[in-house]
């Protein structure tokens, strides 16, 4: 996954980690996924709230931990921009 949908999970596990909750991104699909971006920049505060609230949990997860979750994410695994390292 690249560009704008990289760019929202990483922002958002880290926004989302800091007031005592995290989202559990490995049961999403990158289709969905993306199918709830498009909807959400289409018609703002639908899609990505009924995508999102199922998988949020309890507590926030240390830095090293999301960074890991977030590395092992498909699509979001790269080493630098563009795959670059």
């Amino acid at each position: 996954m690249g560009g704008s949908g990289s760019v929202f999970k990483t922002v958002h596990a880290d926004l989302a980690r800091r007031p005592d909750f995290h989202i559990d991104w490995s049961p999403i699909s990158k289709p969905a996924f993306l199918a709830a971006l498009t909807a959400e920049l289409q018609k703002p505060g639908t899609a990505m709230d009924a995508l999102l609230f199922p998988h949020v949990r309890a507590g926030t997860l240390p830095i090293e931990r999301t960074a890991a979750v977030l590395k092992a994410t498909p699509g979001l695994n790269v080493s630098g921009p563009r795959g670059n390292a």
